[in-house]
């Protein structure tokens, strides 16, 4: 579901990002292969039941019959694996999905029988986590053993055919909408393990459609187990915000702490707080937003919404550049960019503190082997203008800046 500003999210990703890029997984050893798993993080090697903190099977989502086996887990499954825990990416092949009646007794079927290998192992912490249709399978899994410790379902839904604006149209309307809350809201409440968190965002767009919240949280009233429900009244949406930095930033700790088995949650209920404050931009823990004017000419913060160069105006991405320092005399300048979240709350937000150097009437970044050039050009008393252009040249991203973040 990407169009030009998811576009831009992932160039703002690059202009931002410090992690390691997501490894690549290798596909079914063979046509005929099901099911096979791998580590989901080569930098954080299994442990061993004796030393892991236990382990966390994570299960991908499904879109039809295209590949999902390479899609990599949110960045909040490499901070369990920095805890301690061992992650294991469970893998289905794409050619064996036929729809949840069909397969997915078989999918729950193959991680029950991975979760009670683990526990026989000597594994004693068993997490089931997943999104989409990995989530529904973890979801379905605990309802099926007593050896899991937690669940981790995030956008959780038992087929991709339910997804779209189509969903309450074509497909059955409200008929459907009804089977699809009673079948997640039902497996919920069967959910055995003692600690479960559910993730479903606002304008989840598999869900969404048909207000899931308040049966949710009804199953989850029901489960016998302690829980996290994270619903739409988070500052983010759609249907994979677990993969948005911000849910990281935000709600990361929260999660890490409601599963430690070193931890005992207090009530039935562990509510994760919300951030406090601006939610627009999301800076670094220490940064300090710059005065106006304090060091150079055109010092202090500056925002504004890109747009689509050449392209009718249209929802766009919000940026904020906060100019800490303007040399004239070196031809530097030095700013940190955040980028927001997008009108819809959907994309993925990050900041990165930027050395550019003058360039005619601006200052331009343009790093050897980045993935674009951001130029900052004076356009009047009031305003700054910001360009982005991917290295390629085929993305290119604009917006007239003003003073304020």
């Amino acid at each position: 579901m990407r169009d030009t500003m998811a576009a831009l999210a992932s160039l703002a990703i690059a202009a931002g990002a410090s992690a390691a890029s997501a490894q690549p997984y290798d596909g079914p050893p063979s046509a005929w292969t099901a099911y096979w798993d791998v580590p989901a993080f080569r930098d954080h090697p299994y442990k061993g039941p004796a030393a892991a903190k236990g382990v966390v099977f994570w299960s991908h989502g499904v879109s039809g019959k295209l590949a999902q086996y390479d899609s990599p887990p949110p960045a909040i499954m490499r901070d369990f694996a920095r805890a301690g825990w061992d992650v294991v990416k469970v893998q289905r092949n794409n050619l064996h999905e036929n729809g949840w009646a069909v397969s997915g007794s078989r999918h729950v079927a193959d991680l029950v029988e991975r979760i009670e290998a683990a526990h026989a192992q000597g594994y004693r912490r068993i997490v089931a986590a997943g999104q989409s249709y990995g989530g529904a399978i973890s979801i379905e899994a605990s309802a099926r053993t007593d050896k899991l410790f937690g669940v981790l379902a995030t956008g959780p839904g038992h087929g991709s055919d339910t997804c779209g604006a189509s969903a309450t149209g074509a497909r059955g309307g409200a008929r459907l909408a009804d089977t699809v809350q009673r079948q997640l809201a039902d497996a919920i409440s069967r959910m055995k393990a003692p600690r479960a968190i559910v993730v479903m965002a606002a304008k989840d767009e598999c869900q969404g459609f048909n207000d899931p919240g308040p049966a949710i949280r009804v199953g989850l009233a029901a489960a016998p187990g302690k829980f996290v429900f994270l619903d739409e009244a988070m500052p983010l949406a759609g249907h994979s915000a677990a993969y948005l930095a911000q849910f990281r930033t935000w709600y990361g700790e929260c999660i890490q702490r409601f599963l430690d088995p070193d931890l005992e949650p207090a009530g039935k209920e562990t509510t994760c707080p919300h951030p406090a404050g601006d939610t627009r931009f999301l800076f670094p823990a220490n940064f300090r937003m710059p005065a106006q004017g304090a060091v150079g000419r055109l010092s202090g913060p500056w925002s504004g919404v890109l747009e689509v160069a050449g392209a009718p105006r249209r929802e766009g991405q919000e940026v904020c550049v906060a100019v800490e320092t303007e040399s004239t005399a070196r031809g530097e300048l030095v700013a940190t960019i955040a980028f927001g979240a997008g009108t819809e709350r959907k994309l993925s937000m990050s900041s990165s503190r930027r050395l550019l150097r003058r360039d005619g009437e601006g200052y331009t970044y343009a790093a050897s082997g980045s993935a674009y050039r951001l130029t900052l050009s004076p356009a009047g008393g009031a305003e700054l203008s910001i360009a982005i252009v991917s290295s390629d040249g085929k993305a290119r991203y604009a917006a007239q800046l003003r003073r304020g973040c």
